[in-house]
């Protein structure tokens, strides 16, 4: 069994804790083949239904939002669909459990406050922006900075 995340595609919940048994349970979950997207900077990996754009999955804004803000690659990719499913970096292999971190992070109530830092400006500021979740905190920061050019640098903090 692995400890995982599950976060839904929208409209279909919020995300959750998650004992999965093997590739069949992660199957189930996003509802085909699984393809893996690496998140080297949060040491996760997000497993997605490699058919879910023929499919025409719905549009999964969480899990979109948590892959563009943190990928190292330095253009966006296509929109993640469906409901995926979160684990520990594990090498292209099914099996790494979401490290206690990213759980605290991701699922543990607390306030996360946007800071912002200017172009050229090695100083972080904190900004009144505030939100009770990281995925809405991603979403506000990929919305800003899409729209901002050149743009500040934003970074997410969390009050416990």
């Amino acid at each position: 069994m692995v400890r995982c995340i599950v976060i839904p595609r929208d409209g279909n919940g919020t995300p959750r804790i998650q004992e999965l048994d093997g590739i069949r349970d992660f199957q189930k979950v996003t509802g085909g083949w699984l393809e893996p997207i690496d998140l080297p900077a949060l040491a996760v990996t997000i497993w997605v239904n490699e058919a879910s754009e023929r499919d025409r999955s719905r549009f999964n804004s969480r899990a979109t939002a948590l892959w563009w803000f943190y990928s190292t690659r330095m253009h966006r990719q296509r929109f993640i669909l469906g409901d995926v499913v979160l684990t520990g970096d594990d090498n292209g292999e099914v099996g790494a459990e979401v490290p206690d971190d990213i759980i605290q992070g991701m699922l543990t109530p607390h306030e996360f406050v946007i800071q912002v830092s200017l172009e050229g400006d090695e100083l972080w500021r904190n900004t009144p922006v505030c939100f009770d979740n990281i995925f809405d905190a991603i979403q506000w920061c990929m919305l800003v900075a899409s729209t901002v050019r050149p743009g500040p640098g934003f970074r997410i903090t969390s009050t416990v």
